[in-house]
């Protein structure tokens, strides 16, 4: 039975990764702590009781913020429709792990550099006789679920795809096990890698076929508020294009490596 006591299993894996960033040399003055907002995107971000925010893209991030000279700040994860709305009304300071839209870029403000890059991707049930994806018409009949204010690709936008939505935490589980009871026959996620985590906690790896869509791959960001734009932005340049940090991709695959997804945590990284 799978264990849902993620704050234990994730605690060893995180201070291990950790130590694998070097350690920030700042002399910046201190600051009063950063609101830094989440969403439940496992396996990058986890919510946990009390809307708590953890997992390797929170740790990874907390990394680049010492590094930018902003010692404190406090993690705390939202539904994504209200993290939207938190950091357009300026509630946060800072978003977590968004992508751009054209409603985006006019109301937020993205860095030039992204933090990580992923592709998109659809799941469908294994035995579904398609096998890749090239063009919308691959998807032609198909009831498609796709998560309520999540980034959506342009291939999904072709008139006479069937786009159903649902809103809400836990949408991609939820459209998965949707998937399993064939109330719906595909389910689309602008990361595949979050479809993949998913399906395996879910124990439908077996059940399932992931198709990644066509495409190049789609920059994810951190968000600021109009608050803290012209003064965070410039650090938070210096510190992703200085090369003293390891690429986000690879500090995540470490994170897969040593946790059991059936719930034991696996050795350490060294």
């Amino acid at each position: 039975m799978t264990s849902n006591n993620w704050p234990g299993r994730l605690a060893g894996v995180l201070v291990a990764l950790v130590l694998l960033l070097p350690y920030p040399t700042s002399n910046q003055p201190a600051a009063e702590p950063l609101r830094i907002g989440t969403f439940n995107a496992p396996p990058h971000m986890f919510s946990e009781q009390g809307d708590t925010a953890s997992g390797p893209g929170v740790e990874y991030f907390r990394e680049l913020l010492q590094r930018m000279g902003q010692d404190e700040a406090t993690f705390r994860s939202y539904p994504l429709s209200r993290l939207l709305f938190a950091i357009n009304a300026g509630d946060i300071d800072i978003a977590l792990f968004l992508m751009k839209t054209p409603e985006r870029e006019k109301n937020l403000h993205f860095p030039e550099s992204p933090f990580h890059a992923t592709y998109a991707g659809i799941a469908v049930r294994a035995n579904t006789p398609i096998t890749s994806i090239t063009s919308p018409a691959d998807l032609l009949g198909l009831r498609i679920g796709v998560w309520q204010d999540s980034y959506v690709s342009p291939f999904l936008k072709h008139p006479e795809l069937q786009i159903l939505t649902i809103a809400g935490n836990n949408a991609v589980q939820r459209n998965l096990l949707r998937l399993q009871a064939k109330r719906i026959n595909a389910v689309y996620n602008p990361d595949i890698a979050v479809l993949r985590f998913r399906a395996r906690k879910l124990g439908l790896s077996e059940q399932i076929r992931l198709l990644p869509l066509p495409g190049p791959p789609v920059p994810i960001y951190p968000v600021f508020s109009d608050s803290c734009a012209p003064e965070l932005i410039p650090r938070y340049e210096a510190v992703v294009r200085s090369g003293t940090v390891p690429d986000y991709a690879v500090y995540l695959e470490t994170f897969l490596e040593h946790l059991n997804l059936d719930g034991a945590q696996r050795s350490a990284p060294p």
